[in-house]
């Protein structure tokens, strides 16, 4: 099966270095990168054609001396292949030094993110000790703030009601 010609053309103009091919097994599109021989990435890449149909097409690009890069549905070979390559490509995006920049500024976010859960849980369970001491001590109501307003009467209930003053007994 063979790639429309204006979109090879414009994946050649793109990046020489890509080809684009026809993964058998797969039923998909296959773009790949050509690496010099013997070149370290290319014996990182090396894929395993025993475990899957995917496998043994990317298999076949690596002995020919391409690294796997993206593969495409049928329907999918359009521009937006160019979107998600340019997005993919580490040189584009301003080289490893703005990758690492990208990466350390996600994971400050991240740290971020634990210490405020981290408070929060602390917090939290600071709080949980302060009510289950106060409940040991026999306080039945902790409060954080004092009232601002004169103790409550209820009237009829048989509950007690104390203030900073006096006991209080109602019927």
């Amino acid at each position: 099966m063979k790639p429309p010609r204006e979109f090879v053309s414009t994946l050649r103009a793109f990046d020489p270095q890509l080809r684009i091919r026809w993964g058998v097994r797969m039923k998909l599109w296959i773009i790949e990168r050509k690496m010099p021989e013997r070149h370290k990435q290319l014996w990182a890449e090396r894929p395993n054609p025993w475990k899957s149909p995917r496998g043994l097409d990317l298999f076949d690009g690596w002995k020919e001396g391409y690294v796997h890069v993206l593969s495409v549905h049928p329907s999918l070979l359009n521009h937006q292949v160019f979107d998600t390559l340019r997005q993919s490509d580490t040189w584009r995006q301003g080289g490893m030094e703005r990758m690492n920049q990208v990466l350390d500024a996600e994971v400050a976010r991240e740290r971020a993110r634990e210490d405020h859960d981290i408070q929060t849980w602390n917090e939290s369970a600071s709080r949980e000790a302060h009510d289950m001491l106060q409940w040991r001590l026999g306080n039945r109501i902790a409060m954080s703030r004092p009232m601002r307003h004169g103790p409550i009467w209820v009237r009829g209930s048989g509950v007690k009601i104390t203030d900073k003053r006096r006991v209080h007994a109602i019927a």
